[in-house]
Protein backbone atom coordinates (compact mmCIF):
# COMPACT_ATOMS: atom_id res chain seq x y z
CA UNK A 1 0.00 0.00 0.00
CA UNK A 2 1.00 3.52 -0.52
CA UNK A 3 -0.44 6.94 0.42
CA UNK A 4 -2.15 9.33 -1.71
CA UNK A 5 0.09 11.17 -3.82
CA UNK A 6 -0.67 14.40 -5.49
CA UNK A 7 -0.26 14.95 -9.10
CA UNK A 8 2.85 15.57 -10.71
CA UNK A 9 1.26 18.16 -13.40
CA UNK A 10 -2.04 19.48 -12.26
CA UNK A 11 -2.60 22.23 -15.24
CA UNK A 12 -3.15 19.64 -17.30
CA UNK A 13 -5.03 16.62 -16.41
CA UNK A 14 -4.62 13.53 -18.32
CA UNK A 15 -7.20 10.80 -19.48
CA UNK A 16 -5.44 8.28 -17.11
CA UNK A 17 -5.34 10.71 -14.44
CA UNK A 18 -9.47 11.78 -14.64
CA UNK A 19 -9.84 7.83 -14.60
CA UNK A 20 -7.73 7.67 -11.12
CA UNK A 21 -9.75 10.40 -9.70
CA UNK A 22 -12.89 8.78 -10.17
CA UNK A 23 -11.37 5.51 -9.02
CA UNK A 24 -10.31 7.22 -6.04
CA UNK A 25 -13.22 9.50 -5.31
CA UNK A 26 -15.52 6.27 -5.85
CA UNK A 27 -13.32 3.93 -3.92
CA UNK A 28 -13.64 6.58 -0.83
CA UNK A 29 -17.23 6.94 -1.23
CA UNK A 30 -18.04 3.49 -0.85
CA UNK A 31 -15.59 3.33 2.51
CA UNK A 32 -17.44 6.47 3.84
CA UNK A 33 -20.63 4.94 3.12
CA UNK A 34 -19.93 1.58 5.26
CA UNK A 35 -18.67 3.97 8.20
CA UNK A 36 -21.31 6.25 8.12
CA UNK A 37 -23.47 3.00 7.90
CA UNK A 38 -21.94 2.10 10.89
CA UNK A 39 -23.43 5.40 12.63
CA UNK A 40 -19.99 6.63 12.70
CA UNK A 41 -18.25 10.14 11.69
CA UNK A 42 -14.61 9.95 10.60
CA UNK A 43 -13.36 14.01 11.35
CA UNK A 44 -10.11 13.60 9.87
CA UNK A 45 -10.50 12.32 6.41
CA UNK A 46 -7.47 14.01 4.04
CA UNK A 47 -4.60 12.39 1.60
CA UNK A 48 -2.45 11.78 4.53
CA UNK A 49 -5.51 9.21 6.00
CA UNK A 50 -5.71 7.71 2.34
CA UNK A 51 -3.72 4.74 1.46
CA UNK A 52 -3.72 2.98 -1.75
CA UNK A 53 -4.11 -1.06 -2.67
CA UNK A 54 -4.67 -3.06 -5.32
CA UNK A 55 -8.46 -3.68 -4.35
CA UNK A 56 -8.91 0.06 -3.88
CA UNK A 57 -8.30 2.84 -1.44
CA UNK A 58 -8.14 2.48 2.31
CA UNK A 59 -9.27 4.91 5.47
CA UNK A 60 -7.15 4.59 8.17
CA UNK A 61 -6.65 6.89 11.58
CA UNK A 62 -9.79 6.59 13.00
CA UNK A 63 -8.07 8.15 15.96
CA UNK A 64 -11.32 11.20 16.05
CA UNK A 65 -14.05 9.12 14.94
CA UNK A 66 -16.87 9.83 16.58
CA UNK A 67 -20.77 8.35 17.02
CA UNK A 68 -23.11 10.09 14.67
CA UNK A 69 -25.54 10.39 17.09
CA UNK A 70 -22.50 11.65 20.10
CA UNK A 71 -22.88 15.01 21.66
CA UNK A 72 -19.84 17.51 21.25
CA UNK A 73 -17.15 15.42 22.00
CA UNK A 74 -14.39 18.22 22.28
CA UNK A 75 -14.05 20.97 25.04
CA UNK A 76 -14.67 24.80 24.16
CA UNK A 77 -12.57 26.24 21.63
CA UNK A 78 -10.81 23.21 20.81
CA UNK A 79 -10.66 21.76 17.34
CA UNK A 80 -10.49 17.87 16.34
CA UNK A 81 -8.87 17.66 12.46
CA UNK A 82 -6.68 19.50 10.06
CA UNK A 83 -7.34 22.49 9.02
CA UNK A 84 -6.81 22.51 5.41
CA UNK A 85 -9.26 19.57 5.36
CA UNK A 86 -12.09 20.62 8.19
CA UNK A 87 -15.39 21.72 6.70
CA UNK A 88 -16.88 24.78 8.14
CA UNK A 89 -18.95 23.59 10.62
CA UNK A 90 -16.11 21.27 12.04
CA UNK A 91 -14.09 24.39 12.66
CA UNK A 92 -16.88 26.80 14.06
CA UNK A 93 -17.93 23.96 16.57
CA UNK A 94 -21.40 25.76 16.47
CA UNK A 95 -22.42 22.70 14.79
CA UNK A 96 -21.69 19.29 15.18
CA UNK A 97 -19.98 17.65 12.36
CA UNK A 98 -22.21 14.91 10.95
CA UNK A 99 -21.69 12.73 7.90
CA UNK A 100 -21.72 15.82 5.29
CA UNK A 101 -18.41 16.91 6.83
CA UNK A 102 -16.55 13.77 6.17
CA UNK A 103 -18.15 14.70 2.25
CA UNK A 104 -16.55 17.91 2.38
CA UNK A 105 -13.19 16.32 3.98
CA UNK A 106 -13.73 14.27 1.26
CA UNK A 107 -13.54 16.63 -2.16
CA UNK A 108 -10.77 18.08 0.00
CA UNK A 109 -8.60 15.34 -0.64
CA UNK A 110 -9.86 14.39 -4.29
CA UNK A 111 -8.77 18.35 -5.24
CA UNK A 112 -5.04 17.23 -3.83
CA UNK A 113 -4.48 14.42 -6.31
CA UNK A 114 -5.74 16.33 -8.83
CA UNK A 115 -3.40 19.53 -8.55
CA UNK A 116 -1.10 19.08 -5.80
CA UNK A 117 -2.67 21.52 -3.31
CA UNK A 118 -5.69 21.23 -0.79
CA UNK A 119 -9.10 23.60 -2.46
CA UNK A 120 -7.91 25.98 0.17
CA UNK A 121 -3.96 26.27 -0.45
CA UNK A 122 -1.58 26.01 2.46
CA UNK A 123 -0.52 28.45 4.89
CA UNK A 124 -0.74 28.99 8.87
CA UNK A 125 -3.46 27.59 10.54
CA UNK A 126 -5.61 31.20 10.98
CA UNK A 127 -5.24 31.64 7.48
CA UNK A 128 -6.39 28.36 6.06
CA UNK A 129 -9.64 28.39 8.80
CA UNK A 130 -10.70 31.86 7.15
CA UNK A 131 -10.38 30.90 3.52
CA UNK A 132 -12.06 27.72 4.78
CA UNK A 133 -14.98 29.64 6.41
CA UNK A 134 -15.52 32.28 3.83
CA UNK A 135 -13.55 32.15 0.50
CA UNK A 136 -14.18 29.74 -2.40
CA UNK A 137 -12.32 26.51 -3.92
CA UNK A 138 -9.67 26.89 -5.78
CA UNK A 139 -10.51 23.82 -8.53
CA UNK A 140 -7.88 25.07 -10.61
CA UNK A 141 -6.46 21.48 -12.19
CA UNK A 142 -9.74 19.73 -11.61
CA UNK A 143 -11.45 17.95 -14.52
CA UNK A 144 -14.16 19.49 -16.33
CA UNK A 145 -16.66 16.62 -15.51
CA UNK A 146 -15.40 16.29 -11.59
CA UNK A 147 -15.20 19.83 -10.76
CA UNK A 148 -19.08 20.82 -10.69
CA UNK A 149 -19.12 17.83 -8.13
CA UNK A 150 -16.00 18.49 -6.25
CA UNK A 151 -17.48 22.16 -5.51
CA UNK A 152 -20.91 21.03 -4.63
CA UNK A 153 -19.26 18.78 -1.58
CA UNK A 154 -17.41 22.14 -0.58
CA UNK A 155 -20.10 24.03 -0.19
CA UNK A 156 -20.61 25.81 2.98
CA UNK A 157 -23.67 24.84 3.97
CA UNK A 158 -23.46 20.98 4.78
CA UNK A 159 -27.15 20.90 3.79
CA UNK A 160 -26.25 21.85 0.24
CA UNK A 161 -23.69 18.81 -0.30
CA UNK A 162 -24.27 15.68 -1.65
CA UNK A 163 -25.00 12.79 -0.08
CA UNK A 164 -22.58 9.75 -0.26
CA UNK A 165 -25.45 7.81 -2.80
CA UNK A 166 -25.72 9.94 -4.55
CA UNK A 167 -21.64 11.26 -4.96
CA UNK A 168 -20.72 7.67 -5.63
CA UNK A 169 -23.17 7.82 -8.48
CA UNK A 170 -21.77 10.63 -9.85
CA UNK A 171 -17.97 9.03 -9.63
CA UNK A 172 -18.98 5.58 -11.67
CA UNK A 173 -17.77 4.19 -13.96
CA UNK A 174 -15.19 3.72 -12.00
CA UNK A 175 -12.45 1.29 -12.37
CA UNK A 176 -10.08 0.43 -9.31
CA UNK A 177 -7.74 -0.69 -11.51
CA UNK A 178 -6.85 3.75 -12.51
CA UNK A 179 -5.66 4.01 -8.89
CA UNK A 180 -2.31 2.16 -9.47
CA UNK A 181 0.40 3.79 -12.30
CA UNK A 182 3.22 1.59 -13.08
CA UNK A 183 4.92 3.19 -10.96
CA UNK A 184 2.79 3.37 -8.29
CA UNK A 185 2.87 -0.34 -8.63
CA UNK A 186 6.17 -0.48 -8.46
CA UNK A 187 6.37 1.30 -5.47
CA UNK A 188 3.29 -0.80 -4.09
CA UNK A 189 5.14 -3.95 -4.32
CA UNK A 190 8.54 -2.49 -3.17
CA UNK A 191 6.63 -1.61 -0.04
CA UNK A 192 4.81 -4.98 0.41
CA UNK A 193 8.62 -6.95 -0.11
CA UNK A 194 9.93 -4.73 2.33
CA UNK A 195 6.90 -5.59 5.05
CA UNK A 196 7.16 -9.35 4.37
CA UNK A 197 10.95 -9.06 4.67
CA UNK A 198 9.75 -7.28 7.81
CA UNK A 199 7.80 -9.73 9.38
CA UNK A 200 9.77 -12.65 8.24
CA UNK A 201 13.00 -11.02 10.36
CA UNK A 202 10.84 -10.73 13.51
CA UNK A 203 9.68 -14.21 13.06
CA UNK A 204 12.69 -15.42 13.22
CA UNK A 205 13.70 -13.29 15.69
CA UNK A 206 11.04 -14.49 18.17
CA UNK A 207 12.18 -18.35 17.58
CA UNK A 208 15.74 -17.77 18.60
CA UNK A 209 14.42 -16.33 21.30
CA UNK A 210 12.65 -18.96 22.55
CA UNK A 211 15.31 -21.55 21.80
CA UNK A 212 17.52 -19.32 24.12
CA UNK A 213 14.63 -19.84 26.85
CA UNK A 214 14.36 -23.20 25.88
CA UNK A 215 17.95 -23.92 26.06
CA UNK A 216 18.34 -21.61 29.51
CA UNK A 217 15.60 -23.90 31.11
CA UNK A 218 17.18 -27.09 30.06
CA UNK A 219 20.70 -25.80 31.46
CA UNK A 220 18.55 -25.19 34.71
CA UNK A 221 17.39 -28.17 35.07
CA UNK A 222 20.18 -29.97 34.62
CA UNK A 223 22.50 -28.41 36.60
CA UNK A 224 19.47 -28.26 39.28
CA UNK A 225 19.25 -32.14 38.95
CA UNK A 226 23.48 -32.74 39.31
CA UNK A 227 23.19 -29.86 42.34
CA UNK A 228 25.17 -30.32 45.29
CA UNK A 229 23.44 -32.78 47.94
CA UNK A 230 24.25 -33.32 51.81
CA UNK A 231 25.50 -37.13 52.27
CA UNK A 232 23.36 -39.41 53.57
CA UNK A 233 23.93 -39.73 57.30
CA UNK A 234 25.29 -43.28 58.27
CA UNK A 235 26.25 -44.78 61.59
CA UNK A 236 24.50 -43.78 64.46
CA UNK A 237 23.41 -40.46 63.11
CA UNK A 238 21.42 -42.77 60.80
CA UNK A 239 17.86 -42.38 61.40
CA UNK A 240 16.65 -45.06 63.24
CA UNK A 241 19.98 -46.60 64.26
CA UNK A 242 20.71 -48.27 67.15
CA UNK A 243 22.86 -46.64 69.74
CA UNK A 244 26.08 -48.18 69.83
CA UNK A 245 27.49 -49.78 73.14
CA UNK A 246 29.11 -47.26 75.22
CA UNK A 247 27.07 -44.67 73.57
Amino acid sequence: MCRVPRSPRPSAPSARSRRALRALGAGLAEALLDVHAAGLVHRDLKPGNILLAEDGPKIIDFGVTKAVDASQLTATGAMVGTPAFMSPEQIAESRDAGPASDVFSLAGALVYAATGAGPFSAGDPASLIYRVMYEEPRLDGVPGPLRGVLSACLAKEPDRRPVLPALLEAFLPADPAALLSPALRREVAAREAEAAALAGERSRRRLRRRGSTGRTRAGRAAGASSAWRPPRPSGRWAPGAAPRPGH
